[in-house]
């Protein structure tokens, strides 16, 4: 019975506010759960969640961690944030340590509307940084910001994770996202800002049946995506698909190491060193990508000083256009290109053309449209032995198709949602459709006060619309034509 009034009291010491925050000690009850009430919470000594042991925070919470401080999960978090509630774990002065996963492949941690900011090193020295690290673990990562950390996302020996419709801002310095040895991984819309420096976006290695599906690439000092090698292992069973990368120095998708089966299909890469690169025995297929204004648009070499001998690199329905170089391939390496299209060289191979691609609006940086217009030179000049165009004309060249029995330009992989991502943390892009053309959009705050309001030229069908500036709250879009308009409602949180 003294026992229980004990355990009875704890609990009362670690969740009662002091002076309107709560100090948290650096043993936590078994099923601990941080609720709104008692935030913000103060960490001043790192946290070991034990094995079989769970952490819940609650929306809302905040959580302030001191400089040398970590979160150290044997066993499970849930951090159950919302759009309009997210959760916020920064540092309580200026930097803290990281949130580690460590060893925990039993329970699966799960990060849903959080807000990361100013982590900047690992519990152990081997370790890289990341706000979060995880080592032998299972986790989810969904609908995350991360401001002003050293690296983001470090994973070793994770299997199965998930990362998804999460915000990685240009404040981050280091790799974005790093794994190793994680087998069945999928990043998928996700938006990475500005990289800086020597480091890639997103770099994975060793690693099975993973796939980076529907993500925003805007920028960096080294590769997009670089698919690689730990310990002379490299990765097998690739899915790059459906991504735009922008204006990166060096390649928008690096692939090497003896990497096998990559699949490189239906991307816009613009504006890098070069678009698609495939060195050190990688095998890689490149199918119905748009690829412009590259210095390179794709290149099949051996890398130097690397064992693994020269890439082999296919490429098929491709539009590579405005490159300085359309295509490179060293003596020893592969490359196969066929049924492609390049505006201002005869690619070699089977089934290429020349000809004027007749983008939208093809400018080299976000705000670029490259779907295709009618008379586009890519109109059904796609190898015949694909499949059909979903409007059942022959295969166009190129990521997008022009769809001959509505007259419009469409996607063959899907149209996204109208705007997108919704909720967001201020940066939405509106796409629109042939059922939703308009001229003019209106933005509107809960209050009724017009915040944003632009009217529409030509054809495009992508914008970027940047509410950063404006509070956390609901407001509502309204897009106009001549005939009629519609109302969408949008969230910053």
């Amino acid at each position: 019975m003294k026992k229980n009034i004990f355990i009875f009291q704890l609990t009362l010491l670690i969740s009662t506010p002091f002076l309107g925050q709560t100090y948290l000690p650096s043993v936590l009850g078994c099923g601990e759960v941080l609720t709104i009430t008692g935030s913000p919470y103060i960490i001043d000594t790192s946290i070991t969640i034990a094995p079989g042991c769970s952490l819940t925070v609650d929306p809302g919470v905040e959580i302030k961690m001191a400089e040398n401080t970590h979160l150290i999960v044997k066993g499970k978090v849930s951090f159950l944030g919302t759009a309009a509630q997210p959760v916020y774990i920064h540092a309580k002065d200026t930097i803290w340590g990281n949130i580690l996963l460590d060893s925990a492949l039993n329970q699966k941690s799960t990060f849903d509307y959080v807000i990361f900011e100013n982590a900047r090193y690992s519990v152990y020295s081997q370790q890289e940084p990341g706000a979060i690290y995880g080592y032998y673990s299972t986790l989810e990562v969904k609908n995350c910001r991360f401001k002003n950390n050293l690296r983001c996302i470090s994973l070793y020996q994770c299997p199965n994770i998930l990362i998804k419709d999460c915000i990685l801002d240009s404040t981050n310095t280091g790799e974005k996202i790093h794994g190793q040895y994680c087998n069945g991984a999928v990043i998928d819309g996700c938006t990475l800002r500005m990289t800086f420096g020597d480091n890639d976006n997103i770099d994975f290695d060793a690693s099975n049946n993973i796939s980076f599906t529907n993500n925003y690439l805007y920028g960096g000092g080294d590769d997009g995506f670089d698919i690689g090698q730990t310990d002379s292992i490299g990765c097998d069973t690739v899915i790059i698909e459906g991504n735009y990368i922008f204006n990166l120095l060096n390649k928008g998708v690096s692939d090497g190491e003896y990497c096998m089966n990559v699949n490189i299909n239906h991307n816009v890469i613009v504006g890098c060193g070069l678009g698609i690169g495939a060195k050190s025995g990688a095998h890689v297929v490149a199918d119905h990508n748009t690829l412009f204004h590259n210095r390179v648009g794709v290149n099949s070499y051996n890398h130097l000083n690397q064992i693994w001998g020269p890439g082999h690199l296919t490429v098929t329905n491709c539009i590579i256009a405005d490159s300085d170089t359309a295509w490179n391939v060293d003596s020893t390496a592969f490359l196969s290109i066929s049924y492609s299209l390049a505006n201002d060289t005869l690619l070699p191979g089977t089934g290429n053309i020349t000809g004027n691609p007749m983008f939208i609006y093809p400018v080299s940086n976000p705000n670029g449209d490259f779907h295709i217009l009618p008379g586009s030179a890519a109109i059904d000049m796609g190898d015949p032995a694909f499949a059909n165009d979903p409007d059942g004309s022959s295969s166009d060249i190129g990521r997008f198709f022009f769809d001959q029995s509505l007259g419009i330009q469409a996607d063959r992989i899907k149209e996204s949602d109208l705007i997108y991502p919704n909720p967001s943390y201020g940066e939405f892009t509106l796409r629109l459709t042939p059922n939703h053309r308009v001229n003019r959009f209106i933005i509107i705050n809960s209050l009724g006060k017009t915040i944003q309001e632009k009217e529409f030229f030509g054809d495009r069908t992508e914008y970027l619309l940047d509410l950063s500036a404006q509070a956390s709250g609901v407001y509502y879009l309204r897009l106009l034509s001549d005939r009629n308009s519609m109302v969408k409602k949008i969230v910053i949180y």
